[in-house]
């Protein structure tokens, strides 16, 4: 996949609702276009959770991508997604990994979060995929300590700032790539790299939606990234999605 040159703005409300009002009104956004702001006032992260963002210390960016056809493969694209990001942190000596089914950690502390939504354009027939990252780049400890979940920066980690249009870059080239691999083979192409990277794998944990839980040991992915889980009693189920937590021993 290409991007474009990323389209920096001051402030925003948030980059995938802005992006979803204007294919929404029937502009033609193109695929890889990437709206990047320095200030994001209303961010958004998974189950409408709000995404904390002090201005000007984070990178928070969402780029346009084409919707698949079949719809259960959207799941996984967030995943490759989350080994780009790895792969560039790795890149400046920071050890991370992922949280099924889109987050990155470092140690037990969220550095990044993803969100993908789907949109129509009502006047031009189509649908859209946004996929939105926001990833803690100069958030410092006491910022941290204000975020009511664990939280890590680039800063925390390795006692360095970096300038957000420097990291956006890096992390697009390695976005570019892990998405030509997801394009051309899907989440088989990523699984194992997905599943060595994985945090909780073959560990009892609780899978839940607010409404509804699942527990019981992650044995691994099915073939669009959906968890798989072995119920006490035995049986395995797949879980689409959800928040997923360590179970207490």
């Amino acid at each position: 996949m290409e991007f474009l040159q990323p389209d920096w703005h001051e402030q925003l409300e948030s980059t995938n609702a802005t992006l979803i009002q204007w294919i929404a009104e029937g502009q033609r956004i193109p695929e890889g276009y990437v709206l990047a702001t320095y200030d994001q006032t209303a961010g958004r992260g998974r189950m409408d959770r709000k995404w904390v963002a002090p201005a000007g210390k984070n990178l928070t960016f969402s780029y346009v991508a084409k919707m698949p056809m079949d719809q259960s493969t959207a799941t996984s694209i967030a995943m490759a997604v989350a080994l780009a990001v790895v792969d560039y942190l790795e890149s400046i000596d920071i050890r991370a990994q992922t949280k099924w089914p889109n987050d990155v950690w470092v140690g037990d502390r969220k550095i990044c979060g993803i969100l993908t939504e789907t949109c129509e354009n009502r006047v031009a027939p189509g649908r859209s995929l946004i996929v939105g990252i926001g990833l803690n780049v100069n958030l410092s400890k006491t910022d941290a300590d204000n975020i009511d979940r664990p939280a890590t920066s680039i800063l925390i980690e390795i006692n360095e700032s970096k300038r957000v249009e420097d990291v956006l870059d890096a992390l697009l080239l390695r976005l570019a790539g892990w998405l030509s691999r997801w394009n051309d083979g899907g989440f088989e192409s990523i699984r194992e790299q997905w599943t060595s990277h994985c945090l909780y794998v073959n560990e009892s944990v609780a899978i839940g939606d607010g409404e509804q839980m699942e527990t019981g040991v992650l044995e691994g992915f099915g073939a669009h990234g959906q968890a798989k889980l072995r119920r006490d009693d035995g049986e395995l189920v797949e879980v689409w999605a959800g928040d997923l937590s360590l179970r207490p021993k």
